[in-house]
């Protein structure tokens, strides 16, 4: 993630990266998703390629996390779960 955010330092001012980063995180709020993130960051000024790379990265580092992990997930017990 550092890899992908020092170019971001030459692209964008230090105002849109904190937009961009603010983003991120509301990406990560349920009722928020591509179709609402990616316009929103467009209109505050952040190019559409880079809003989209931004969050197809964050769904990838996501997946990487969660197929890492479901070894441990299987060891919940159901009780658990429910």
């Amino acid at each position: 993630m550092v890899i992908f955010f020092i170019p971001e330092f030459l692209i964008l001012s230090r105002n849109r990266i904190l937009i961009l980063g603010g983003l991120m995180i509301a990406y990560f709020i349920p009722p928020s998703g591509k179709e609402s993130i990616i316009p929103i960051g467009i209109g505050l000024g952040i190019p559409w390629w880079l809003m989209a790379l931004t969050l197809t990265l964050l769904d990838v580092i996501t997946s990487l996390f969660m197929i890492m992990n479901f070894a441990l997930m299987l060891r919940v017990p159901d009780s658990v779960l429910d």
